[in-house]
């Protein structure tokens, strides 16, 4: 019988890396286990953020101007740029998060597929997730700033 004898660093490594597999395979099968319940193989994560992007994708739509640049205030330019950026960034994460979908949710290749999908594009949806909500803040500055501007009537 051979005995394996590891110094006390090499065993704590070893111990985190296994921690780190565990972790990592638990969140696969639980995201594969979601996809494959899903009706529409969307993961439930990616259903509330596809939602709230198409939200956005409808605000910005109303929030354009169909007035030529010439024509409009500089907050009114402000405005528009904000709302065509934010629209943009929603139609790219909407785009995204329908290619990160399982096409038959029933299908268990097409489940695994998805959840490979998912793993990788995870940065690039953080990212567009990131950038949409950083557009989203300066839509509501300008939306504020512009407001305080707008000439309200008088009480009498």
């Amino acid at each position: 019988m051979v005995l394996l004898i590891m110094d006390p660093f090499t065993a704590i490594g070893l111990a985190g890396n296994i921690i780190t597999f565990i972790d990592y395979s638990f969140e696969i099968v639980s995201m594969a286990r979601d996809i494959h319940s899903s009706v529409t193989g969307a993961a439930s994560e990616n259903k509330d953020l596809e939602f709230l992007s198409g939200k956005m994708k409808d605000l910005t739509v109303g929030l354009k101007l169909n007035k030529s640049t010439a024509q409009m205030t500089a907050d009114e330019l402000n405005l528009n740029e904000l709302a065509l950026e934010c629209n943009r960034l929603s139609t790219d994460l909407l785009n995204l998060l329908e290619n990160l979908k399982a096409r038959n949710p029933r299908s268990k290749r097409e489940t695994l597929g998805a959840v490979w999908r998912n793993i990788r594009k995870k940065d690039e949806k953080d990212d567009l997730e990131k950038r949409l909500d950083r557009c989203r803040q300066h839509l509501h500055l300008q939306l504020t700033d512009t407001a305080r501007y707008v000439e309200r009537p008088r009480l009498r």
